[in-house]
């Protein structure tokens, strides 16, 4: 059985033209039938054809329009470039500061004062024939001090309790003397520094300097003396004046401080701890009352 090959229709074996197309068969004829493509299919092709022909030519069209979201014409492209969010870290606390700081000391070999308040300490009259410590005598008033153009400081003293002028102290500009004035001027005393040999009861000067409290109530009434610049030498235990120092055996000590209207007993010892030395005050009852570390010698 033979097919045309133009029109796939079937040829009687001795046909010389075909009976569907009427062409001439020749030597074309196939022993398959051609595959005819049915009109309503290449109608639709073409259709397809036609649509994507449009589409393609306005999209080829547009290219001279920006795209939604393009930068216009004329208009410069910025790069966005995302910042990235620090890690947050933790801020340093500082850490408080002490309200006191200990102060540098001077030293003539018997009696100590810091840098910052040279006026303090131990003083006699010309005599010689009373000591006193200027700590314990102005413990109920505070002090303004003044320094006056000839280089001498003026000290005035106010009561804490009533606010009112108590009396005035001029430390010399050769930092020699100190002259004790009341409150209208008058002088009272003139005072020099004591000499070693008038300490009536010296502490070794391995013991002296200034200390600072490390152990005990800072902020509470303390009889021996301020929590910063702590001052031993040969005539004062803090702000007190001592005397009748004696070896209790035990590795402490003893002083009698005649401060206040019948004086105390002190009881405390120094010990090292590696390049550090401690000043310890015990209670009545032994325990620790106070200890301080010694910031200067």
């Amino acid at each position: 059985m033979k097919y045309c090959t133009h029109c796939g229709a079937q040829l009687p074996d001795d046909a010389q033209f075909c009976p569907g197309c009427g062409k001439a068969v020749g030597d074309g004829a196939s022993a398959t039938p051609a595959r005819k493509i049915p009109l309503p299919t290449l109608l639709a092709v073409l259709a397809v054809a036609l649509v994507a022909g449009v589409v393609f030519a306005l999209t080829r069209g547009g290219d001279s329009r920006e795209a939604p979201g393009a930068p216009q014409s004329g208009e410069s492209t910025a790069t966005v470039t995302a910042t990235a969010s620090p890690t947050p870290t933790e801020t340093p606390v500082a850490s408080p500061a002490p309200s006191e700081t200990p102060q540098p000391v001077q030293d003539d070999g018997s009696w100590l004062v810091t840098a910052a308040e040279p006026w303090k300490g131990a003083w006699c009259t010309e005599d010689g024939a009373e000591l006193m410590i200027f700590e314990s005598w102005n413990m109920n008033a505070s002090q303004l001090p003044q320094t006056n153009e000839d280089g001498s400081i003026t000290i005035y003293c106010t009561d804490v309790r009533g606010g009112t002028p108590t009396e005035t102290y001029l430390f010399s500009a050769d930092q020699t003397t100190l002259t004790h004035l009341d409150y209208t001027g008058k002088t009272l005393a003139t005072y020099r520094r004591p000499t070693y040999d008038m300490a009536p009861t010296p502490l070794p000067s391995s013991d002296w300097g200034a200390y600072t409290m490390v152990e005990g109530d800072a902020t509470g009434y303390n009889p021996y003396g301020p929590s910063v610049d702590f001052i031993v030498d040969a005539f004062r235990f803090g702000i007190c004046p001592y005397q009748r120092l004696s070896d209790n055996g035990d590795g402490t000590l003893s002083i009698y401080c005649p401060s206040g209207p019948e004086g105390f007993f002190t009881v405390f010892s120094f010990s090292t701890e590696g390049e550090d030395t401690y000043l310890t005050i015990y209670d009545s009852d032994g325990n620790v009352r106070y200890r301080y570390l010694r910031t200067a010698a």
